[in-house]
């Protein structure tokens, strides 16, 4: 059988020409772009957007959030304006700073922002004696009654996150994995969780009683109810610590990223170890229901 290749007629001249207007759009985006420039270049431009979108911000919000350094009299920061003026414009250095909107002016500006004149300062001054309001070097540091204060919110997020996963094992039935899950989830508890929990089953072990199918469904219940807010906050912790240790070239992904406040980083501890104690009995309940069920008893 002869197989006829059909050959298409190609216009060359209409393909160089596209050829020709792709180079010519990526120039024109290397232009424009931080492609070309220098380190230098590139930080001041970066540096002057900053400070002019700060220097707005304390402007117009100084007054009512306590967070922002207020506006102070001119003779206090002449001299901090008249520094600021030369790093955002280093052409304008006859630029004064005065109380008032925006400086604008004839025509648009490709090379530099204008000027931003303003009574408050980007840096703010203190009257000597004076402490600041707010320790900035403390102000993200989780306190020592929350869960990151003590250093236990990567601990505890894999502890919440095992327990999610024996949840779902002993549903679908896998007995043997739940039971290495079970077993490894037990070795990554505190010493004070791990005495919590042996507290709170030693009494109920006693006399269990007998099977009880609606008090089981009781117990997953309350399992699930804690777990439906206290898993996802697991989860972000766990995501959140690893998008913290990632490399560089990772860091700048456009994905979504975690945010610390949906961690378990500032949780309040004892309620916390509270919420995992209580899913941690009842899932022991919830296995014990099921081993017993089955035959073959296995205590935490």
């Amino acid at each position: 059988m002869v197989v006829q290749k059909m050959w298409m007629p190609v216009d060359l001249r209409s393909l160089q020409q596209d050829l020709k207007a792709q180079r010519i759009k990526v120039r024109r985006l290397k232009e424009e772009s931080l492609w070309n420039q220098s380190y230098e270049k590139a930080v001041g431009l970066m540096a002057r957007a900053a400070c002019a979108v700060f220097s707005r911000i304390c402007t117009i919000f100084g007054a009512f959030v306590p967070g922002l350094p207020p506006p102070l009299p001119s003779a206090a920061t002449d001299s901090v304006q008249t520094r600021l003026s030369k790093l955002l414009n280093p052409r304008a250095v006859r630029a004064k700073a005065s109380s008032g909107p925006i400086t604008r002016r004839d025509g648009p500006s490709r090379v530099h922002p204008p000027v931003i004149s303003s009574s408050c300062p980007i840096i703010g001054l203190r009257p000597s004696g004076q402490k600041a309001a707010i320790d900035w070097r403390k102000l993200l540091d989780a306190p020592a009654s929350t869960v990151g204060g003590a250093g236990l919110d990567q601990q505890y997020a894999n502890v919440i996150v095992s327990a999610e996963q024996l949840l779902q094992m002993e549903a679908e039935g896998r007995q043997e994995e739940a039971n290495a899950e079970r077993a490894e989830m037990y070795e990554m508890l505190p010493a004070k969780l791990r005495a919590a929990v042996r507290s709170k089953l030693r009494d109920w072990w006693r006399d269990p009683g007998p099977l009880d199918a609606g008090l089981a469904q009781g117990w997953k219940d309350a399992v699930d109810r804690i777990m439906a807010w206290l898993g996802p906050m697991a989860r972000d912790t766990v995501q959140w610590q690893a998008e913290r240790n990632m490399d560089r070239t990772r860091r700048f992904d456009g994905g979504a990223r975690v945010y610390a406040l949906q961690t378990l980083r500032w949780a309040d501890k004892e309620k916390a170890e509270a919420a995992l104690v209580e899913v941690l009995v009842a899932l022991s309940c919830v296995c014990w229901y099921e081993e017993r069920r089955r035959g073959s008893v296995r205590l935490l």
